[in-house]
Parts: C-alpha cells; sequence; structure tokens
C-alpha cells in the first residue's frame, strides 16, 4: 500500500461526507417551502375575504411569479433526490472474490509474489476508488448547483409572496 492509495481513498470518503452535508442542507430549502404551500392554500381558502377588486390583479400576479419560483425550486429539489446516481465501490465479496483469483493467478509464478498480488490488488482498488470519486464529486457538485439555485428561486417565492 503506498501513499497514492490513502489519498483516493481520503478522497472517496470526502466525496461521500459532502453528499451527507449537502442531504442535510435541503432541510432549510424544505422547510420554507411547506411554509410557502400552506401560505398559497391560506390564500386558496380566504381568496373571497382577502381580495378586493382592485387589488385582485396585482395580488395574482405577485401570487404567480410566487407560484413560478417555487415550482423551479421544486423541481430542483425532485431532481436532487432522485436523479442522481452515486458510485461506490465494489462489495466486499467481490473483492474478496478477486483477491482469491488473482493470488491463484499469481502462485503459478516465482519469486515475489507477494509484491506482485499487492501491486495488482490495490490498483484494482485504487482505479474503482478514482472512478467512483469522479462521479460521486460531478454529483455533488451539480447538487451544490441545484442548491444553490433553489436557495435563490426560493428567496423569490417568499419576497413574491410577501
Amino acid at each position: 500500500m503506498d501513499e497514492r492509495y490513502n489519498f483516493y481513498k481520503d478522497q472517496y470518503f470526502f466525496e461521500l461526507e459532502r453528499k451527507q452535508n449537502l442531504s442535510a442542507n435541503l432541510s432549510i430549502p424544505i422547510g420554507f417551502l411547506t411554509v410557502i404551500f400552506s401560505s398559497y392554500a391560506y390564500f386558496g381558502l380566504n381568496a373571497h375575504t382577502l381580495i378586493v377588486n382592485w387589488t385582485l390583479l396585482p395580488l395574482s400576479a405577485l401570487l404567480a411569479f410566487s407560484i413560478f419560483f417555487s415550482t423551479k425550486a421544486s423541481y430542483l429539489l425532485y431532481k436532487t433526490f432522485r436523479g442522481l446516481k452515486y458510485g461506490y465501490v465494489p462489495n466486499i465479496k467481490k473483492i474478496r472474490d478477486y483477491e482469491i483469483q488473482l493470488n491463484k493467478h499469481i502462485s503459478n509464478k516465482g519469486n515475489n509474489k507477494e509484491a506482485e498480488l499487492n501491486e495488482k490488488f490495490f490498483n484494482n482498488i485504487k482505479n474503482s476508488l478514482v472512478n467512483t470519486t469522479s462521479v460521486n464529486r460531478n454529483n455533488n457538485n451539480s447538487r451544490s448547483n441545484f442548491l444553490y439555485k433553489i436557495n435563490i428561486f426560493t428567496f423569490y417565492s417568499i419576497l413574491f409572496i410577501l
């Protein structure tokens, strides 16, 4: 095992931790969107008492903008939860099976078979870590971008509903 393996492993776990942090950061927009949609329900149920004839047009326009932005935020929120597929290293049984096959293959060779086994085994794991970390980094970057847009759209929605 070398320092490069530790670097790849650390990056892999960093991206998984980043995924968890981004998921936790989604709770604030979810709360605000819940309040926004509750206010739409309130306006809908009490529209006859809230609207005077001359305020109908401006209030409807502001409400339409708010609904537009909250719908966009809700769509991005859905896309954040459902649209991204994260990569993970193979399960431990597949790794162990690969190690056994590699050991059988190398055992027929002469000297230095333990060093060759370690090199091939950890190179395979490093390749898996690199591939999955790349996928996870791209997903986390997309998720971070979605979260930024969700926050902006939620802010605009609140602004227009006020």
